[in-house]
Formats: structure tokens, sequence, C-alpha cells
């Protein structure tokens, strides 16, 4: 049978794309951009993820992005030119206190999607200032809030979330609590919500994804494209697509 329909044809692609998955790809890791770039990390900061086969999220082949670690103690591979790497809705496994899986806390998803549209306040994005160091030092802030959310310093769960309700953080940290907890929070005028957008990569030893003997090697973030912009993107493609075939005919 035949599908005879743009709108069918994209409908199956937007499916496929959205869709809960676990289907494995291949990244690398690594500290900066290119080899010998800007390094903005110290204990955490920014990382970069390289796709190098499959895609992840809306990311194809040799695209990049950059993320965070969720996890603290998990070993975090540079060196490795291959990783198994998969989106896991249901969030980080085998990290933390928080059990596994263990959804990430939503002002960690609000200040991811901050920081990724550049957006987000007091960071300092302009890398060329001060050698980096300015970058780097918010970097580092940012990285020990998202491990405080998720259970990572070592305290007792729930404690660092309550520290910050508490304005009991380190002026730092506290500042960008307190603009998740403004933008998230019902009670103070927020109302954000995820909506799926901000999700988990589960990143494994190469080859090990999926075995009796997975080896964990980080649980990282990334942004993916809202399903509407996945619809219009597979609905142009098939337009396209059906154009050329007319002008053919």
């Amino acid at each position: 049978m035949k599908i005879k329909t743009i709108g069918t044809i994209a409908f199956l692609l937007v499916g496929i794309a959205v869709g809960p998955t676990m289907a494995v790809s291949t990244i690398s890791l690594s500290p900066s951009a290119t080899s010998g770039g800007p390094e903005y990390r110290n204990i955490g900061g920014e990382l970069w993820a390289h796709i190098v086969k499959g895609s992840l999220g809306g990311y194809g082949e040799e695209d990049s992005f950059v993320s965070f670690c969720v996890e603290m103690e998990e070993p975090l591979d540079f060196d490795s030119p291959a990783l198994d790497a998969v989106i896991n809705p249901a969030g980080a496994i085998e990290g933390g206190i928080g059990g596994s899986p263990d959804p990430i806390h939503d002002y960690t998803a609000w200040l991811f999607e901050q920081f990724h549209n550049r957006t987000l306040p007091y960071y300092e994005f302009d890398g060329s200032v001060n050698g980096g160091v300015d970058r780097t030092a918010s970097a580092i802030t940012l990285q020990y809030v998202i491990w405080g959310l998720e259970d990572e310093l070592g305290m007792p769960e729930g404690a660092y979330f309550e520290a910050g309700m508490d304005s009991a953080l380190d002026p730092d940290q506290q500042q960008y609590f307190d603009l998740a907890k403004a933008a998230v929070d019902p009670e103070g005028g927020g109302g954000w919500t995820n909506n799926g957008q901000i999700q988990v990569v589960n990143v494994y030893a190469e080859g090990t994804y999926g075995t009796e003997n997975p080896v964990y090697k980080q649980d990282i973030l990334i942004r993916i494209p809202a399903p509407g912009a996945i619809w219009l993107g597979m609905a142009g493609i098939g337009l396209v697509g059906w154009i050329r075939r007319c002008r053919m005919m």
C-alpha cells in the first residue's frame, strides 16, 4: 500500500522524531568546541558534545552542542572518540540520591533553557573578556547549582533546595536559584514548564549500552526542538519534495 499524502508522511516522521526514544547514538565529549579552543571548565562547567554517528534530539552527524553534567561523581571521558548516548525522558540514571531514573528538577531545566538561549542573567557569555575567566566562573557557579538541585553535593536529599528557599546559598549560586524560582513557581508569578524540551542524555562507554555490564560515563543536558518546530520542519521537507516531483511530471 502506498502512502499518498504529504501530511501522512510528515506525521510518521514527526512521530519518530519526538516520541520517547532510547535509540543509541555515538558522541564524543570535549572541554571546548575545537582542539585548543576556549575552555570554560574547572571543576564542572561547560562541555561540548559532538555527534559522531546517528542523531540526537534534533542534532545530526557532525553537529555539536554545549552542555553541563548532571552527575558529580561519574567519570567524564574527554579521551574517548566514541561514547554511546541515548536521550532518556525519565532522567538521569545510577547517580545521586534521587533514585534511578531521576527526573531533572524544573529549576535545572529552566536554567539550562536560558543558558542555551544565551538569556541567563548574570552569566558572562562574552568569553573574550578577562581571558574567559569570568565566563569560566559563571559556568562553574551554574554547574554547582545544577548539582545542588540534582542532589549531587553530598547533602541530604532536598537540603540544597531548602537552603535556596531560605536564601542560605552562596550569593552567586543564590542569584541563579532565585531566578529559577521566580520563573517556575506559580506562587511567585512564574509558571514556566519544561514541556519535555530539556532532557537528559545518558552516556556510556562505547558498546556497553544495553549490555549486562553497562559502563556509565555521565548524564548531560540537552535541549531538543519543540514538537511544533519539528512538525513544521518535516512538513516543509515533504512539501519541497512534493513540489519538485510535480515539476518533474
